[in-house]
């Protein structure tokens, strides 16, 4: 019969067992905080076969930072005049 010590311990052989075996093998490592994001995210759509909608996601989310920022530097030069 199992103790509630043991359980404890089986929970977490097969929570690990799972990560394990789902491993992502990553094209590039970065490291920092970007670096556990981009990979959360890389390792994510990899395991749920959506890597090209992803990449497309997150294009678009570049575009759309872009022209914010394009427009914050705008307003910014015309504070200055």
């Amino acid at each position: 019969m199992a103790t509630c010590g043991n359980a404890g311990r089986l929970v977490r052989h097969f929570s690990t067992t799972a990560l394990k075996n789902k491993a992502v093998n990553l094209p590039l490592r970065v490291y920092g905080l970007e670096g556990r994001y981009a990979t959360a995210l890389y390792s994510a759509a990899v395991k749920e076969k959506k890597l090209d909608t992803v990449e497309k996601e997150v294009k678009a989310f570049q575009s759309y930072m872009s022209e914010i920022f394009k427009r914050e530097r705008e307003k910014e030069r015309e504070r200055e005049r």
